[in-house]
């Protein structure tokens, strides 16, 4: 599993952080995510960068190593997934 920072840019150019996620594989730029909200739903969120340091695999590295993020993962937001209608974006 890949653990990355999931960073949310604004429309003015600030951030924020939304939490650590673990991921199969990384996203990529253009990829979309379902971020679920604290009182329901999702927010749909697109990927515009992905920033992230290899870890090298030798020697191999501690279990602790492979568990800490890697990766930051930068996302817009696009609409809100309510669930209350079926909607394919």
């Amino acid at each position: 599993m890949a653990v990355a920072w999931i960073v949310e840019v604004m429309g003015d150019g600030t951030h924020t952080a939304r939490g650590l996620y673990e991921f199969v594989a990384l996203p990529v730029t253009g990829d979309r995510l379902s971020l679920a909200k604290p009182e329901g739903g999702f927010d749909i969120m697109g990927v515009v960068l992905v920033e992230h340091v290899p870890a090298p695999t030798s020697p191999a590295p501690s279990r602790a190593a492979a568990t800490e993020p890697s990766a930051t993962v930068y996302v817009q937001w696009i609409v809100v997934d309510d669930g209350s209608r079926q909607s394919f974006i």
